[in-house]
């Protein structure tokens, strides 16, 4: 019996271990509409879509979720919401949550921002002003996170008088990795915290 519950017992850790060891994707697109999905051993697990979201509006009404909140924003105005999503995310990875993010890999990461307003010169100064803070952004990103293909494309369009915004992102991570970075960042945190705690007590 007692052997039975051993085998058993190895069969379940063996299929953990394995759990922890098969990478989770990540894939996030937006042209027109938001499109999310998660994936494990290729299979979708979380799928989100705003174009689906629509079509069930009408008949069903639900609380606002992040992802409805996450794509009204890139609807109404691309180029900012962008913007704002890149600067936030950049200073979660760099100065909060530096070593956990650097377990993850992004396999695809495409900004293309189409800069447009009813005026030419006031298009080329959105422009100038897009560039000065979405590549620096980007660069920090890239520094902390692993990007192995980047393209970031800024267009002005003196034609046009309102901005659109295109993403795609694919990254990637290993449970058993996270764990690791995870376990590290509350460490370093906690070693940060009684450093602090020591020098203000000597200070008294």
């Amino acid at each position: 019996m007692w052997k039975a519950v051993g085998y058993i017992f190895l069969g379940l850790l063996s299929l953990l271990l394995i759990t922890l060891v098969i990478p989770v994707y990540l894939q996030l697109r937006f042209k027109e509409e938001l499109t999310i999905c998660i994936r494990i051993w290729g299979i979708p697990e979380f799928r989100f879509s705003s174009a689906d979201e629509k079509k069930t509006e009408s008949s069903k009404r639900d609380e606002p979720s992040t992802g409805k909140s996450v794509a009204s924003s890139l609807k109404s105005d691309g180029v900012n919401a962008t913007i704002q999503y890149v600067k936030q995310i950049t200073s979660l990875v760099v100065n909060t949550a530096r070593r956990i993010f650097s377990a993850i890999t992004v396999d695809k990461l495409i900004i293309k921002l189409t800069v447009a307003s009813a005026d030419a010169s006031q298009t080329a100064q959105n422009t100038g002003r897009v560039c000065a803070v979405l590549y620096p952004a980007v660069t920090a990103l890239q520094n902390v996170v692993n990007i192995r293909k980047r393209e970031v494309t800024v267009i002005p369009d003196f034609l046009g008088e309102k901005g659109k915004a295109e993403l795609e992102l694919l990254a990637h991570a290993m449970p058993l990795k996270m764990l690791f970075a995870v376990r590290q960042y509350f460490a370093v945190k906690s070693i940060i915290k009684k450093e602090n705690r020591e020098e203000v007590e000597h200070g008294k």
